[in-house]
């Protein structure tokens, strides 16, 4: 997991869609979704419960893949993190 800072662009980018995203479940985006994208969205759901997570949506989509987001409490400090999985990176920042 790729950590960034709190101001950075990126951090802020993925902050505007989080809060202009509706909240959306993959039976949302997906008529039929594959066993595949089943699979990972239950992986980041149990992680998202694991951590005492809210708020998990669909950020982004397409036909082959998808952009999921969560926010959780930082175990040691409390701080309110988001946490986004790409197909090919996952990110956390502060809120």
């Amino acid at each position: 997991m790729e950590y960034l800072k709190k101001d950075s662009a990126k951090a802020n980018h993925f902050r505007t869609i989080f809060e202009r995203t509706p909240s959306r479940s993959l039976t949302d985006c997906y008529c039929k979704p594959s066993h595949t994208k089943k699979q990972i969205w239950n992986a980041i759901s149990l992680e998202c419960a694991i951590k005492h997570g809210s708020s998990l949506k669909v950020l982004s989509y397409d036909t082959f893949r998808f952009t999921v987001a969560f926010v959780y409490p930082d175990p040691e400090t409390g701080v309110c993190l988001i946490q986004v999985d790409t197909p090919t990176h996952d990110y956390c920042f502060e809120w």
